[in-house]
C-alpha cells in the first residue's frame, strides 16, 4: 500500500505503465467526465471517474484484487478509506475472477483509517485490503474520484 501525493509518484520506480498513469491523473479535474478511460489495449491499464456519496463505516464492505493493482485518487472532497491486511480478513464473498474482486467482512481485524485528499494517491496491491468511500468526520460532501486499474504483470517488478 502506498499513500503520497502525486507529484511525488516517480519516488515509486515501478515502470513505463506507472508513469503513464499518473500523466493521466496528472490531466483530471473535478470537471472531467465520469467514465471509463482506456489508458491501454486489451483491458491492461484504465480508468474509472465516478461520484458517490461516502458512507459511514458499518455500511461498507472491506475488498481487495488479485488482477489488478488499484491507484485511486480524489478529485473532489476528501475520501476515507480503511486498510487491511487481506490475510487477517474473513472472506464474505468468494473471488470472482470476471471482475476481480473478493469481499471480506469487517471482522474486527487490525485496520487503519487514511484520508485522500484531491492532489493525492493511494495505492493498494493484492495483499492489501481496502474499504473506500467512507465518510470522513465533518465532512460530507459527495465524493468525486479515479480509479485507475493496472495490470499487475505492467508494473516493474511483477507484483
Amino acid at each position: 500500500m502506498i499513500l503520497d501525493r502525486i507529484e511525488n509518484h516517480c519516488r515509486y520506480p515501478l515502470g513505463s505503465a506507472w508513469n503513464q498513469a499518473f500523466d493521466f491523473l496528472k490531466t483530471l479535474s473535478p470537471e472531467t467526465p465520469e467514465g471509463r478511460y482506456d489508458l491501454l489495449d486489451e483491458d491492461r491499464m484504465f480508468a474509472m471517474v465516478m461520484s458517490y456519496e461516502p458512507l459511514q463505516k458499518e455500511k461498507g464492505r472491506p475488498e481487495a484484487h488479485n488482477t489488478y493493482v488499484d491507484i485511486q485518487s480524489t478529485l473532489s472532497s476528501i475520501e476515507g478509506m480503511y486498510i487491511y491486511d487481506r490475510k487477517e480478513l474473513e472472506i464474505q464473498s468468494s473471488y470472482d475472477s470476471m471482475k476481480d474482486v473478493e469481499f471480506f467482512a469487517q471482522n474486527g481485524a487490525h485496520e487503519h483509517f487514511i484520508c485522500v485528499a484531491p492532489g493525492e494517491f493511494a495505492v493498494f496491491f493484492a495483499t492489501d485490503a481496502h474499504m473506500p468511500q467512507m465518510r470522513v468526520p465533518g465532512i460530507n460532501d459527495l465524493i468525486k474520484k479515479v480509479v485507475v486499474k493496472v495490470h499487475k504483470d505492467l508494473l516493474t517488478p511483477n507484483l
